[in-house]
Order: C-alpha cells, then structure tokens, then sequence
C-alpha cells in the first residue's frame, strides 16, 4: 500500500474506521490494534466489539457478566469458549448424553439433555446444568455442577483443534470429583438415592421397579455418580440437512422406548435407500454410539390380504400390533403411511454378542414412527423431539 493511501487511512475519523473495522473477526481486530497507536485508538471502541459479540455470539448485553467492557467479554470468555455454543454427545459409557451449550445472561451453560421419563416420548427432555462458564476476578471461571446439595465446584475445559475432517470434540476435568461421589454414610447415601431415583425415574423407591429392573437402576446410579474420575469428552454432534429429493422422513433426534431401559434418544439419518437410528442415549446391552436399527427403503412390506397394496405407497393404511407383542407406549395413530423392512440390534450386557435381529419400520407420519421387533415380540414407538436447537 503506497504512503498515500496509508495517510488517508489514518486521517479518518474513529467513527469511520470504526464501521471498517466491525466487518474484521476478533482475532483480525485484535492484530490490526498492535499495527499502530491510531488504529490501537479506534480498534478500542467498544460500539465495535459489542458488534462482534452479537454478531457471532448472540450476546447484545454486559447485564450480568460482571466485566466493564464488550471487549472484556469477548477476550475474557467468549474469544476462548463460545466455540462451544451448540449440541454436544457426551462419552459417558454405555449410556451417552445429549449436551445443549448457550449463552446466558452472565454466563455459558452447558445443559445435559435427558430423555422424558417412560414412557412418555411426547414429552419435552428434562434439562440439568452440567457446566456453566462465568467471570470471577477477570477471569473465566469453569464451575461442575453435582447431584448433590454442595453447590458447584471449580473445573477446567480443554479444547481441541479442529483440523480439516476432524470433528470437534472438548473435555472436561472436575477439580473435584469427589463431590460427585455416592456419598459413604449409609443413611445420607439412601437420602441420596431417593433424590436421584426421583429425578431421573420419577420414583422415589425401589420397591416400586420391577425386580428386573433394580440391577439396572443401581447399576446406573453408581455409573453416574463416578464419572468425573476421568475427564468426560464430548463431540460436536452433526446434523443431516434434509434431502428435499427424498422428503420420506426429515432427519433429526427422535425419543424412543426400549423396554426396562427406559426412553432412549437416536439419530436417524438416511443415505441410499437406508434409514439408519444411531443411539445418542444407550443402555448396557446397546450403548449410545452403537446403531439401533438399519431399514431397507428398497424393501416395503405389503399386505397379505391385498397384497397389490405396497407399505411406501404413502397411503394411510390400518396399523395394529400382534396381541402377544408388548408396547411401552400406546398413544400412537392408527393408521400408518408407510411400512419397511429391517434390522435391530440387540446384544447381551456390555455389548456382548451383538447380533441382528428382523423387524419392521412403521412410518406414522414425519414426527412418530414405530420399531416392531419381531423376535423379541416388542413395538418400540418414536417421537421427534421438539427443542428449537434440535429442530
């Protein structure tokens, strides 16, 4: 750039340079400051950086975050951590999550997403803080949130480098993990239990489960309760944009019921004549990350009695499930679009022997589809979620 053009440059007022600078991404803006003591001056304003703070990050107010300045927020928090905003699977083995981060007013809060309780798959999931990011002494502040009634603890957030084909993925390290520990007095560990029995199954005693299934409960609540032992990772979950060509069912995250197991959460996903439910939520026998179950679009399943009249036709037909067939969930329709043959997987406990068992897809329209399980003699029904982040 010649000298003369580079005069004019700094002969602009603030205000101008200021509606230049504003279009720069945050690390530009922070170069384009150490270039010079004038550009230093107009690159300070912080009409710009609230700019960026809104523009990339949503956030319009300082209300709440405890810092002077929008550029104090964006170098202090969001610079670091708002990379993290979005929908996260978490690795807890076998049972996985579902992790919603969002700014708030004075904070990033990360929220793990939990599946309605059984069986009712229309309902909305049940949010609790995992995380959440402040400002304390000019600083970010990574506080854990535990089961318990301790308040929250200090942890720290390592992210990881995105590189070309890499999906994101960060982790988190409690400071204090014992907190999150089953607590070892006989009497304030049951206090405990009941709580947690209340908030994940709606049920305060174990009397009240089947037999069957209070090995599972236990199981789970000493798996929950001895997690932060080791840094938890998470990875950016990905979204399948909707094939408008093939507009059979819309990709997204379904609820869904699995017997004892309770509600579980999937991703459907379709390519090549294939839907695909890839758990995000799992169980001992299936773990979340593993497939659910696999349909063939190529194979409709027809009607005995008229046997003219193919399943994918699109047309309602009438739909009941064998009567020795069990379905956790009964308020489904009646009628049915759309009917394909598949595959379920089902395994021993801790994923042993996995095998494919034959099923059939039942399309009830684009939010709710149902799972038979032939051999198991069991009808898993599918609701879509309705969360705006999920959408």
């Amino acid at each position: 750039m010649s000298l003369l053009k580079m005069a004019k440059i700094y002969n602009l007022a603030n205000e101008v340079l200021a509606s230049i600078f504003k279009h720069l991404k945050g690390l530009d803006l922070g170069t384009v400051a150490k270039t010079c003591q004038r550009f230093r001056s107009a690159a300070y304003i912080d009409q710009i950086w609230q700019h960026l703070c809104e523009r990339d990050y949503g956030v319009s107010s300082l209300d709440q975050w405890n810092v002077s300045s929008f550029r104090e927020l964006y170098i202090i928090v969001l610079h670091k951590y708002g990379c993290l905003l979005g929908v996260w699977k978490c690795n807890i083995n076998p049972y996985g999550g579902l992790v919603h981060i969002k700014v708030y007013p004075g904070k990033i809060e990360a929220v793990d997403c939990r599946a309605p309780f059984d069986p009712d798959i229309k309902r909305p999931l049940r949010p609790k803080v995992m995380f959440d990011i402040k400002v304390h002494d000019g600083k970010a502040a990574v506080m854990c949130h535990s089961d318990w009634d301790n308040g929250s603890h200090s942890g720290n957030l390592m992210i990881e480098e995105t590189g070309e084909g890499k999906v994101p993925q960060f982790h988190l390290k409690c400071d204090s993990w014992s907190n999150h520990e089953i607590p070892s007095d006989r009497e304030e560990g049951m206090g405990f239990l009941r709580k947690w029995l209340k908030e994940e199954y709606n049920n305060e005693e174990l009397l009240f489960f089947q037999p069957h299934m209070v090995q599972l409960v236990l199981m789970k609540y000493v798996t929950m309760h001895s997690l932060h032992k080791k840094p938890l990772t998470f990875e950016a979950l990905d979204f399948q944009q909707c094939n408008r060509d093939n507009p059979f069912l819309t990709p997204g995250v379904f609820k869904g019921t699995y017997s004892s197991h309770g509600v579980e959460m999937v991703m459907i996903t379709i390519e090549d004549q294939r839907i695909v439910a890839t758990k995000l939520t799992g169980d001992p026998n299936v773990p979340a990350g593993q497939v659910t179950f696999d349909v063939d679009l190529s194979r409709p399943v027809t009607d005995d009695a008229q046997p003219s009249a193919a399943a994918g036709s699109g047309q309602a037909q009438e739909f009941q499930i064998p009567p020795a067939y069990e379905a956790r969930y009964t308020d489904y329709p009646h009628t049915y679009l759309a009917r394909y043959h598949g595959k379920g997987q089902i395994a021993s406990h801790g994923f042993v022997s996995p095998q494919w068992t034959p099923g059939h897809f039942v399309l009830f329209n684009d939010d709710m589809f149902g799972f038979l399980w032939i051999e198991l003699m069991a009808f898993s029904v599918y609701s879509r979620t309705t969360e705006p982040f999920l959408r």
